[in-house]
């Protein structure tokens, strides 16, 4: 049986790295039921949480070293080497795959973008190159970087199933807000504040422990609104069953929207989430400063509906990578 260690930001109660990890599992498993795997986690003490998975504390050296050394494969999953990881975050990323590589194992990066700030990026993007078997990026403008770097979109859209995707257009009636914090929390904040005079406003905290007190505090002055927290991933098409349109600045809030082939506006500063939104979509954040000039009115201009023959396409694309790393 093949022995696969997952690593990323895995355990702190957001939505967005959750459901990469459960996207993971479900496509290593369609490739081989044959594997056991192995996730840094955040938690205290090691649990078998199924029958092939296992949860291992991500600050137990001991226990990261044992199971670096009994599996054949690494994969790192998510945004690692963005421009907002930490010094010490970044060596501990790194010092994983290099261990994993001087013991000879495979070793990928998935789903990743390449912004690193907080170290020098060349030198960053050296150490992947040279410890590494694989590259594979959310946006193609991370392509320049490195010739072993591919284009990957988000594992997350495997998960659409064209089945259950109805793509007649309704009156938006129900608007879902997936926000982070941000600077520009007085616009954001005028936002809704414009859209719940016309429109019922579901708050949805993808990452609970920041997002929900910025959701509560967006409330505040909002004479009605709903926040909804997610409990188990599987239960986010249920979550999102009666949402129009989804207004969001989270990179998941977008790959979501795509899953379900909502209408969605997004409304993000990011790098990562600009490059990403221009590769996949050939679209450009909207200002909220250029948005208010039209007091916040949603429009057919401003929306973006994606297209169901384009979301199968990145989900073949997202089978065929795969298949590269098992």
């Amino acid at each position: 049986m093949k022995k696969v260690l997952l690593y990323g930001y895995f355990g702190f109660n957001n939505f967005g790295d959750e459901w990469l990890l459960n996207t993971a599992l479900k496509l290593f498993t369609k490739f081989s039921e044959k594997k056991e795997f192995f996730v840094l986690y955040n938690i205290k003490e090691k649990i078998k949480v199924d029958k092939n998975v296992v949860y291992i504390p991500r600050w137990n050296i001991i226990e990261i070293l044992k199971s670096v050394f009994q599996v054949d494969t690494v994969v790192s999953i998510g945004g690692l080497f963005q421009d907002k990881t930490s010094v010490s975050s970044l060596m501990y990323y790194l010092l994983i795959l290099i261990f994993a590589k001087i013991l000879n194992k495979k070793v990928f990066v998935l789903n990743t973008e390449l912004d690193i700030k907080k170290l020098p990026k060349s030198f960053v993007v050296f150490l992947l190159n040279f410890f590494t078997d694989g590259i594979f990026v959310r946006n193609k403008v991370d392509l320049r970087n490195s010739k072993k770097t591919k284009f990957c979109p988000d594992i997350c859209l495997y998960n659409f199933d064209e089945k259950q995707i109805d793509i007649e257009k309704k009156e938006i009636k129900t608007v879902g807000i997936v926000v982070k914090q941000t600077t520009n929390f007085v616009l954001l904040s005028e936002m809704c504040e414009v859209l719940s005079k016309q429109y019922k406003l579901v708050f949805i905290p993808f990452h609970i422990k920041e997002d929900y007190p910025f959701c509560l505090k967006l409330c505040e002055r909002l004479t009605s609104c709903e926040i909804r927290v997610w409990d188990k991933i599987e239960n986010y098409k249920n979550m999102f069953t009666d949402i129009d349109l989804i207004i969001t600045s989270r990179l998941h809030g977008i790959i979501l929207a795509g899953v379900l082939c909502k209408p969605f506006i997004c409304i993000s500063e990011e790098e990562k989430i600009k490059k990403m939104v221009k590769t996949m979509f050939e679209l450009q954040p909207i200002s909220l400063s250029l948005w208010k000039q039209k007091r916040f009115c949603i429009t057919e201009e401003n929306l973006f509906y994606p297209k169901i023959d384009k979301i199968k396409e990145y989900k073949d694309l997202v089978l065929e990578r795969f298949y590269e790393l098992v």
